[in-house]
């Protein structure tokens, strides 16, 4: 009796240890795939931000074509106005 009983909680112990395992390896493969698609996310993130770096530039280079500067002596800021 004693003998079936030690048996017994071994099993016990078997089980839980395996489900643990198990569980663990789940959340481990969990966890992987999460880093994955947060860093494709964080790719895909960088190169819309480059592509709106490359618009806001070229936005900047035609308004500096399209306007002229006026600063005046002592001025506090500078004028554009529409160049014709």
């Amino acid at each position: 009796m004693a003998q079936e009983a030690v048996g017994d909680t071994r099993k016990v112990v078997d089980r839980l240890y395996r489900t643990g395992k198990e569980t663990r390896d789940e959340l481990q493969k969990g966890i992987e795939a999460v880093k994955e698609d947060m860093q494709k996310s964080m790719e895909d993130i960088k190169d819309e931000v480059r592509k709106l770096a490359g618009v806001a530039a070229a936005v900047a280079t035609n308004i500096g074509g399209a306007l002229m500067e006026h600063q005046g002596p002592g001025a506090a800021h500078t004028v554009y106005t529409q160049r014709r």
